[in-house]
């Protein structure tokens, strides 16, 4: 129940910001658009590798700025940021951490990667997947 509340929340603001950015700045599309994917990625091999560190999720995420952010959109790494900070609230959550194969925070990032995803296909970008 708690993931469809998740997705329910963060599916509509994730694919809103993204269309948004990608119109507004219709230059600096594809950098968004690969900035996105690169982000979207970074939860898609957290969920497929089992590995839910929050300092690994800092790290990669930090480096794909590090690369994009010159050209990016304030929004964009406001959603980034938003992002990385509920991840951060749903790791500290040890009661769901520790349910069996660490399935809650599987759960997260797949969400995470499934709305970039979506929400890249929706402003006519290619997605991650």
């Amino acid at each position: 129940m708690r993931i469809k509340q998740a997705q329910a929340a963060i599916e509509p603001a994730v694919s809103s910001v993204l269309r948004r950015a990608i119109k507004n700045s219709p230059t600096h599309a594809q950098e968004i658009g690969d900035y996105s994917r690169a982000i979207g990625s970074v939860f898609c091999q957290m969920a497929a590798k089992n590995n839910f560190s929050v300092d690994y999720l800092v790290v990669a995420v930090d480096a794909a700025t590090l690369k994009y952010q010159a050209v990016m959109n304030e929004n964009i790494l406001d959603a980034k940021n938003a992002l990385v900070a509920l991840y951060k609230i749903f790791a500290a959550d040890q009661l769901t951490w520790q349910l069996p194969d660490n399935q809650w925070l599987k759960s997260i990032c797949e969400l995470f990667c499934n709305s970039i995803d979506t929400a890249l296909k929706d402003a006519g970008q290619v997605g991650i997947k």
